[in-house]
């Protein structure tokens, strides 16, 4: 034998909870809707207003030895060079001959002191031709003497 369910009531159940929801997202949107329009207001005595002020920020460290950066900044330019020392900020006055940054190339160093080298071992080597010429021209002058005296 069958028995009949009533199923109308699982109907108006799910109805009712779907009804219940609806009204609770209303609820919800309307409070958040009427919140966020009213304007909020804060007293001036709880504020605290100051100046805006420019300029560098004084940093002090102390301790022992030199203070060197953690990892030294590379610029792009034709040749390899690393920043040592910035000597004007962003938004400092610049004229033409002002310099910007200190920068330093090891190769370019090097060439430097090979470059020194080469000029004074050229300049000992003029001083020794000069003096060798000077010690021919002596010779030379002594050889006249002895000639011309021997003539007399």
């Amino acid at each position: 034998m069958d028995i009949k369910r009533d199923t109308s009531s699982k109907k108006t159940v799910n109805r009712r909870y779907l009804l219940v929801a609806v009204l609770i997202f209303l609820v919800i949107w309307i409070v958040f809707k009427f919140q966020s329009s009213q304007n909020h207001k804060v007293d001036s005595s709880s504020l605290s207003i100051a100046e805006v002020k420019r300029g560098d920020l004084p940093l002090e460290v102390k301790g022992f030895g030199v203070l060197e950066s953690e990892r030294k900044r590379l610029i792009t330019v034709p040749f390899s060079a690393v920043v040592e020392e910035v000597l004007l900020k962003p938004g400092a006055t610049v004229k033409p001959d002002s310099v910007i940054l200190r920068m330093s190339n090891p190769e370019i160093d090097q060439a430097v002191l090979q470059a020194k080298q080469v000029k004074n071992s050229a300049k000992v080597a003029l001083k020794q031709l000069q003096l060798e010429h000077q010690k021919e021209n002596m010779i030379n002058l002594n050889k006249l003497a002895d000639t011309q005296f021997d003539t007399n």
